[in-house]
């Protein structure tokens, strides 16, 4: 299985340029940019009006203090609406199919065997929801590119499991 190493991201304020401070509470978008790519913009709670235009995903979580740095995945509902994007762009198979990886591996969802050689059945655990997600043959650069780029993108820090109460 793949093994991804995550990166934190500049915990600056997109909108203000200001640095987080430890125990500040943030917002971390996934957004598509007008060339399809798919960007992650951070924005303090006073920045934070609404979901911004062409949002995939948005979370809620909080800098931790200074010396406790554990880092979790984005929420699974951001995960799997970001896979769903990119899978749905054709020149980001090679991104689906590592993204669809990452989601087995963290067991939000499972392979199907259907004999196909091309492609590979997964269905979503909670929902049963099927994908049919193209193998592709990636090189180690563009492997390393890909794993870089989804662990800048879907990391958060603290959780806060308050999302229902935000306003949007």
């Amino acid at each position: 299985m793949l093994n991804f190493e995550i990166k934190k991201s500049p915990r600056k304020c997109t909108e203000s340029g200001r640095d987080f401070e430890p125990g500040e509470v943030f917002f971390s978008a996934l957004i598509e940019n007008e060339n399809g790519s798919t960007l992650r913009q951070d924005f303090s709670a006073e920045a934070w009006e609404a979901t911004p235009d062409d949002c995939i995903g948005w979370w809620k979580s909080q800098v931790p203090e200074t010396g406790k740095g554990k880092i979790y995945w984005a929420p699974k509902k951001v995960m799997l609406a970001y896979f769903e994007h990119v899978l749905k762009q054709p020149d980001s198979q090679d991104i689906a199919f590592v993204a669809s990886l990452l989601l087995v591996q963290k067991k939000y969802l499972t392979m199907v065997d259907d004999g196909k050689t091309d492609s590979m059945t997964l269905r979503d655990r909670s929902t049963k929801e099927s994908y049919a997600v193209p193998i592709v043959e990636i090189e180690g650069p563009r492997l390393a590119e890909i794993q870089e780029m989804l662990s800048e993108q879907l990391f958060m820090d603290e959780p806060i499991d308050d999302l229902e109460e935000t306003d949007e």
